[in-house]
Formats: C-alpha cells, sequence, structure tokens
C-alpha cells in the first residue's frame, strides 16, 4: 500500500509539472480547448467545438507511447490486486477502495493537467492507464502469488511487478529511437 502511495505522490507531482499553474480563465480556456477526446487519435476540443486547431492536431497516435504508459499502469495493477487480497479484502469497503485505486488516478492525473500552462489532457492517457491497470490485474489472477505460498514476505510477491517495471524502464529507454521504418 505504501508503495501505491508513493507511486500516486510522485505521478501527482509529474502531472503538475512545470507547476506553471494557469490561474487566469484564459489559460484555463485554452488549456481546455487543448483537451483531445477522441481515442487513438488527436482532435483538440478547439478543433472539434470552435473549428480552431492547435498545433497538436493531425498529429499520428503514438502506439510506442501508448505501450509505454500501458506497461507502467500494469504495475499499478498488479500491484493494487495484490493489496486487495493481502489487506482490502476483508474490510467493509475493499472492493470500492480497489476501484478507486484502480480507476480514479487516471482521471485524476488528466484533470490536474488542465490547470498547467503547457500541458492538456488526453483520453488516450486515460485509455492506456486503464489498459495497464487491467493487465495487471489479468497477470495478477493468471499468476495469483498468494496461492504460491504463505511466506509473510511481501518483496517475494513483487517479483513479477519489479520484472514488468525493468520491462517498462528498457522498452521507455529505447523511446528515443525512431521504430518507424519511413523514408521521411
Amino acid at each position: 500500500t505504501l508503495i501505491l502511495v508513493s507511486v500516486l505522490g510522485l505521478q501527482l507531482i509529474a502531472a503538475i509539472l512545470p507547476f506553471n499553474v494557469s490561474i487566469t480563465v484564459s489559460d484555463v480556456k485554452s488549456s481546455f480547448k487543448q483537451i483531445n477526446i477522441v481515442p487513438f487519435d488527436y482532435h483538440s476540443l478547439g478543433l472539434l467545438l470552435f473549428d480552431r486547431p492547435n498545433g497538436l492536431d493531425g498529429t499520428p497516435f503514438n502506439w510506442l507511447k501508448f505501450i509505454e504508459e500501458s506497461l507502467f499502469w500494469s504495475v499499478w495493477g498488479y500491484i493494487a490486486a495484490l493489496c486487495f487480497h493481502r489487506y482490502w479484502q476483508q474490510k467493509a469497503t475493499g472492493k470500492l477502495l480497489m476501484l478507486a485505486v484502480c480507476f480514479l488516478p487516471g482521471i485524476v492525473l488528466e484533470s490536474l493537467q488542465l490547470f498547467i500552462v503547457s500541458r492538456y489532457s488526453d483520453v488516450n492517457d486515460i485509455i492506456s492507464n486503464w489498459t495497464g491497470v487491467f493487465s495487471g490485474l489479468i497477470l495478477y489472477t493468471l499468476l495469483r502469488p498468494d496461492l504460491q505460498d504463505d511466506d509473510d514476505r511481501g518483496w517475494r510477491h513483487l517479483k513479477t511487478p519489479l520484472t514488468v517495471y525493468l520491462i517498462f524502464i528498457l522498452f521507455s529507454g529505447l523511446q528515443p529511437f525512431d521504430f518507424i521504418f519511413s523514408l521521411t
């Protein structure tokens, strides 16, 4: 649970970086016009509602970034499932807590970006978050580390999410390379 709280805290800080908060109405309106609500594409609300495109409209969808974010959030989903089975299952609000931990962070993180200048909210980030969380939950369900041993050392149960996190680090570390083999 401490890992989840720490990661969420760091993600909240990353969502509001560079701490350039928009406190004027025109900045919030500009951020609102940059919101992308079209899955697997980028068409801002400014283009869709007001016929005023911004510089990001028409940029191709980045599947590599989507996979990278999904890998990261799959670690989150796995650890959330581990916490649920170890700590929250017996609580009356355990299932509600599990749903909140799994599916609210993506919405909260994207909502915070509305108030930061030079950041924009994107539905694709929420979709990659939920895809990753769902993948982590499936991975936990398939492996069921809580049934494999009764050892109380929790670090043993973190082998799988740490392995997925290492894959995430390798994948994101190779992102500067252009994997698109076009002539341009």
